[in-house]
């Protein structure tokens, strides 16, 4: 893959990490505003729950899907059958795994929440696993643009189903769930109308030794993507039990500001993914260490500018309810800056194959958050699990940049992780490019 080609490919995907992000603080904003910090604690608890079925299932196929498909050994229209096979599979699983915590365990794992609440974050479960497949698909076949384009849509409609519902006055947790539900269901028509369009209504044969491949490849990243959530996410859980729904609303939602950060390191790291895939040769070592150091650049005065501004955004945003969260979201920055790192390191080892040294370091990341939070949450509160994420992540970015390094012959951990002055010149003539053809494009 040339670097124009990689280049267009990240604009895109960044670009849909901008839509997705104004798209989520608005519908944030609406949503702390409306249901206030318990209200929202409860939400983010409930929506936790098909969260953790979509992730324990997902098998590692986000990442494995456009490797293989990229590979061009099998045919669009056999890969496509293949992957609809899988997905049916998935969905099958899901909602077994599913009835069986409904049933027996709802009340264990999500004490003093509705079990009504927990069914309809369920159904959200079925166009959520559909089109969680698809859309890798078409990243897969080339298609980046249209795939940045239906994620950006999924997140625009999101946001216009809930703003839909603050103009009619009628926003509850249930009415909030019911939109997911609503919203994924839409997404799934979408991207299936798209995938027919571009190539064709005709289904292949299901290629075992594809699937063999997907799953070879994806239980790695699948262990990867299971601790990254665990690290991440199944905080909530802890909090509500050891503090309350209230502290849960109040972490999330400066978890949900901060991690934004986080998405431009996925946006970069996906176009690297890829290209890695299809050359796989060890001198991307050292382009991938170039991103890297270039987008540590750029989202460093971004979060010591969003830190400064913290009081300001959250009062003003949010109200005098959620004050408490801009400490929280000052800590986390520093968290998800380096998480963002770590994801451009994570997708660049799974270029190359290495899906189980991710994993690990997603394993260690996992175990210092969680033993860290349980240790710190009774002694300073939520401020505790900020700390945990803080620390969890120093820990990930210095083993990634030893992992990476390990690769390329001649290349230490810290000229991965050290900024040079040539990586300013360089981030200089890429923005001046990008200005130039956006320029261009306008006057034309």
């Amino acid at each position: 893959m040339s670097n124009k080609r990689l280049s267009n490919e990240a604009f895109w995907l960044f670009a849909n990490q901008i839509v997705t992000t104004l798209c989520g603080l608005s519908a944030a904003v609406i949503t702390a505003r409306t249901l206030g910090p318990e209200g929202r604690g409860l939400f983010t608890v409930v929506f936790f729950f098909s969260a953790m079925l979509i992730t324990f299932t997902e098998l590692g196929m986000g990442h494995a899907i456009p490797r293989y498909t990229a590979s061009e050994k099998w045919s669009k229209q056999d890969i496509l059958t293949s992957v609809l096979a899988v997905s049916i599979i998935r969905i099958m699983i899901t909602a077994i795994i599913a009835s069986i915590i409904l049933l027996f365990y709802a009340n264990v794992m999500f004490e003093d929440v509705d079990v009504g609440l927990l069914f309809i974050a369920f159904l959200s479960i079925f166009p959520i696993a559909l089109h969680a497949f698809l859309l890798p698909y078409l990243f897969g076949i080339g298609e980046t643009k249209i795939y940045a384009l239906l994620l950006a849509f999924s997140s625009f409609l999101s946001f216009f189903l809930i703003g839909i519902n603050y103009l009619l006055d009628t926003i509850t947790v249930e009415r909030l769930l019911w939109m997911e539900v609503l919203g994924h269901s839409i997404t799934v028509v979408v991207v299936s109308f798209v995938i027919v369009n571009k190539v064709g209504s005709r289904l292949g044969k299901v290629r075992l030794d594809f699937i063999w491949r997907l799953l070879k490849y994806g239980i790695g990243d699948y262990f990867s993507s299971i601790l990254l959530f665990l690290n991440n996410r199944s905080i909530f859980i802890i909090i509500n039990t050891l503090v309350n729904a209230a502290a849960v609303g109040i972490y999330s939602l400066a978890l949900v500001i901060a991690e934004k950060l986080y998405m431009v390191g996925d946006a970069v790291g996906s176009s690297l993914f890829i290209r890695i895939s299809r050359s796989n040769e060890i001198s991307e070592i050292e382009y991938s260490a170039l991103i890297f150091r270039i987008t540590m650049i750029v989202l460093l005065p971004v979060a010591l500018l969003i830190g400064v501004l913290s009081d300001v955004i959250i009062y003003v945003l949010f109200g005098e309810e959620f004050q408490d969260t801009a400490y929280i979201l000052r800590i986390l920055l520093i968290a998800f800056v380096l998480q963002a790192g770590w994801r451009i390191i994570w997708l660049s080892l799974s270029g190359y194959g290495k899906v189980w040294w991710s994993a690990l370091t997603n394993l260690l990341m996992s175990i210092i958050n969680i033993s860290i939070a349980v240790s710190l949450l009774p002694i300073y509160g939520v401020k505790g699990a900020a700390y945990a994420l803080t620390a969890a992540s120093i820990v990930g970015i210095l083993v990634g940049a030893w992992q990476l390094s390990s690769l390329a012959p001649g290349v230490k951990y810290y000229d991965i992780l050290i900024l040079r002055r040539d990586d300013f010149n360089i981030l200089r003539q890429v923005s001046v490019g990008y200005i130039m053809r956006l320029w261009k494009k306008l006057i034309k």
